[in-house]
């Protein structure tokens, strides 16, 4: 979910698969003269891309925006970290303007977007159905309109790109920049922190880059870490009624046994808050299956040791001791799966390499 709304949208799904990487500008860059821009910022993306060889929206209407210079105040509208769920990240850019604490500056976000063909594939419209009524009382609660929009874009040989580490800001960017005509700026909301800068596919810095002389693209939020984002809509019921960072679900509810839902679990645990939110079963935490855990990367141990930090300074050393082991326990995995997947170039050893690989992570959260 993220801020956007055009004059002329409806709430039904209206955007249908147009591709972010396009070798052209967008239709309205194209017709306003504003694809110089565009394509210059693309070039740049490609260069960094290449060189490096790694890998909802918030938009607002001009019309209603003011600035002092001759163009409209951009305001902004929002979507979720990786795609467009109702997630942490997605909720703290909604709440933090909306309160006037956005920084640099606050902006006035007008509308939400809500994708459906991101994190809820097109097909699965049991999870559709079940999410859309969820994030429209969000969106009237927050006194914003949530503009529904769908696309085919993941189900086109953009979907054969790595979502997460390539492409998932260019399709966030595609999805505000169709709607180019009626909005000024465009907010995704950051997946990473300049505290945990990596390879990923929404950065701040090729992110900006997809901006055209009329729809400014801003990068949301870098400033602060997932549980920075998490304490602060922890004081939301809106936020905590609609919360949804789960990818595997096929409702509007968190699965409660993957990776990313027992860590916004703990934090939510640690910060006193898991028992309000309605969209996980407080139930189903469990702090021996939390040590279990995997982290291979660094930002991974990263972003759990902030969870670390929040547990001790609320008292919970029964937290504490979890993250404790689970990381350990990572960093002894590793070695293990890092062996593991340098035999799958190796003659005749390479059969066996996968299957003890998944043997080794059958009984962690990966």
């Amino acid at each position: 979910m993220w801020p956007l709304r055009s004059r002329r949208c409806s709430r039904r799904p209206a955007i249908r698969g147009w591709p972010a990487w396009h070798p052209s500008p967008p239709p309205s860059a194209s017709r306003s003269g504003s694809g110089h821009r565009w394509m210059s910022g693309c070039s740049r993306i490609f260069a960094s891309c290449c060189g490096s060889g790694q890998h909802g929206t918030r938009i607002s209407d001009p019309s209603r925006s003011r600035q002092t210079s001759d163009r409209p105040r951009p305001g902004t509208n929002g979507a979720p970290h990786r795609s467009s769920r109702g997630g942490v990240d997605s909720f703290f850019t909604a709440l933090r303007h909306a309160n006037g604490e956005g920084t640099p500056r606050t902006e006035e976000i007008d509308d939400l977007i809500f994708i459906h063909g991101y994190d809820i594939p097109l097909e699965n419209g049991a999870a559709y159905s079940a999410t859309l009524p969820v994030l429209e009382r969000a969106a009237e609660e927050l006194d914003r309109r949530l503009v529904v929009t769908a696309t085919n874009l993941r189900a086109t040989r953009f979907g054969a790109t790595d979502w997460c580490r390539l492409s998932h800001g260019a399709a966030l960017a595609a999805v505000g920049l169709a709607l180019e005509p009626a909005y000024a700026t465009c907010l995704i909301p950051s997946s990473a922190g300049y505290r945990d800068l990596r390879f990923w596919g929404s950065h701040p810095l090729t992110d900006p880059l997809f901006s055209t002389s009329t729809t400014r693209v801003v990068h949301d939020g870098p400033a602060f870490m997932r549980a920075e984002k998490t304490e602060y809509i922890s004081t939301s019921n809106i936020a905590l009624r609609a919360l949804r960072v789960c990818w595997r679900s096929a409702s509007s509810l968190n699965c409660n046994a993957c990776n990313n839902c027992y860590r916004t679990m703990l934090t939510l645990e640690a910060l006193g808050a898991l028992g309000r939110c309605s969209t996980f079963d407080s139930g189903a935490l469990d702090l021996r299956r939390a040590e279990r855990i995997y982290c291979p990367h660094s930002y991974d141990i990263r972003q759990y040791g902030y969870v670390r930090d929040l547990a001790e300074r609320n008292g919970r050393a029964d937290i504490v001791r979890a993250v404790d082991r689970s990381l350990t326990g990572s960093a002894r995995l590793k070695k293990r799966v890092d062996f593991l997947r340098g035999m799958r170039d190796r003659r005749i050893l390479w059969r066996w390499a996968k299957p003890l690989e998944d043997r080794l992570l059958r009984e962690w959260l990966v």
